[in-house]
């Protein structure tokens, strides 16, 4: 499940930051209604897994949603990864852009370099 090298709160962030990045995009744009965000948080049943197997991995303890301020908490999660979306915005969306432009070309990885050259060395 949890690999041995990083931190947990990366993990944690990073799962929870897939789910925050695609309500940000359509609030910024638009196209947030409550039937996409229900839809949205629809989407992120697998990151809230995953993050459900870090919490009982490194805390012996269930993930709670939205009951706590507790690092265990789906809640406290999103709130993590809405403050890297917010400092880093204009880099995901540098990304994001690169990535549709790959995957219309049939290319469904993208180089690490190429990820670092877009968000400026490091995120």
């Amino acid at each position: 499940l949890l690999p041995s090298s990083g931190r947990w709160e990366g993990y944690v962030a990073g799962a929870a930051a897939g789910h925050r990045a695609e309500i940000e995009w359509m609030r910024r744009t638009g196209l947030l209604t409550p039937v996409r965000e229900w839809v949205a948080e629809r989407h992120s049943f697998g990151d809230r897994r995953f993050a459900g197997g870090v919490v009982s991995q490194c805390f012996s303890a269930e993930l709670t949603y939205g009951t706590s301020s507790e690092p265990t908490d789906w809640s406290w999660m999103c709130d993590r990864a809405d403050e890297i979306l917010a400092a880093r915005w204009d880099a995901v969306v540098r990304v994001a852009g690169e990535l549709v432009d790959l995957w219309s070309s049939g290319i469904t990885v993208m180089p690490a370099g190429r990820v670092s050259s877009l968000v400026g060395g490091g995120m």
